[in-house]
């Protein structure tokens, strides 16, 4: 019993430097990359040390702007082995000057070739013109995509296409919007809509779309979200990972 209990923990040292070393890969494939920021507000809270959600966002050359949030099924590290894929068609493509459908169907290309069946992607996909006029959003297997405007949902956009890694698609389903200034691009996971409470209650979508117009009323700090989130979530357990990304327009 002693020897095989020092086997199991030589075993398990053994998994646990593994682990570890393939996190710290994924974590530096994700920082080498040139992440733009500006127009942007942010969350994020993963489960465990490398998330399954993505969040990429870069400029073209022709100064349109390019943004990804992803959330690849389950969490931790078998959700994160997709992710350097994806960032390195989103950030090279966009370098080229490729549109954002194209980046799409070549990412979605990649994942039926290379991950294994059952992985796949749900993704939103955003497009913002130079001028910042002109707003193209793709919802794939996401939840709603929200836009606000004087402080209030103006529009919503449901998901219209497969998430992606499931099957060979074109991505031609698009919602294009004519911007005013200060409007807000709201694209998230849907584990912060699904955080529950030590009563079981969910947070919901309804609170949800509540607190960004209280966030938006008061004019307060991107963190009143998450803070929200986890007052009411108390000291119950977070179970999937949590990404937000406001773009102002």
């Amino acid at each position: 019993m002693l020897e095989l209990q020092k086997q199991l923990k030589k075993t398990q040292d053994v998994l646990t430097f593994e682990r570890e070393t393939i996190e710290n890969i994924i974590l530096k494939m994700r920082a080498a990359k040139a992440f733009e920021s500006k127009q942007l507000r942010i969350l994020g809270a993963p489960v465990e040390k490398v998330s399954g959600d993505v969040l990429l966002s870069a400029i073209r050359p022709d100064k349109a702007r390019h943004v990804l949030l992803g959330d690849f099924t389950g969490h931790g590290l078998m959700a994160a082995v997709g992710g350097p894929i994806v960032y390195d068609v989103f950030y090279t493509m966009t370098a080229k000057g490729l549109a954002i459908q194209d980046i799409a169907i070549e990412i979605n290309r990649q994942l039926l070739e290379k991950m294994p069946t059952g992985l796949f992607l749900g993704a939103i996909f955003i497009e913002l013109s130079p001028d910042n006029r002109t707003l193209s959003l793709w919802n794939c297997g996401m939840s709603d995509i929200l836009i606000y405007r004087n402080s209030e949902v103006w529009q919503k956009v449901s998901s219209s296409i497969l998430a992606l890694g499931i099957i060979k698609q074109e991505f031609d389903s698009v919602e294009i919007f004519e911007t005013e200034p200060g409007d807000r691009v709201y694209a998230y996971s849907d584990g912060i809509t699904e955080v529950i409470n030590t009563d079981e209650e969910e947070f919901g979508q309804n609170r949800f779309e509540h607190t960004i117009s209280e966030l938006l009323d008061t004019h307060a700090e991107i963190d009143f979200l998450s803070d929200t989130v986890n007052q009411f979530r108390g000291e119950a357990e977070q179970f999937d990972d949590i990404t937000l990304v406001e773009l102002t327009c």
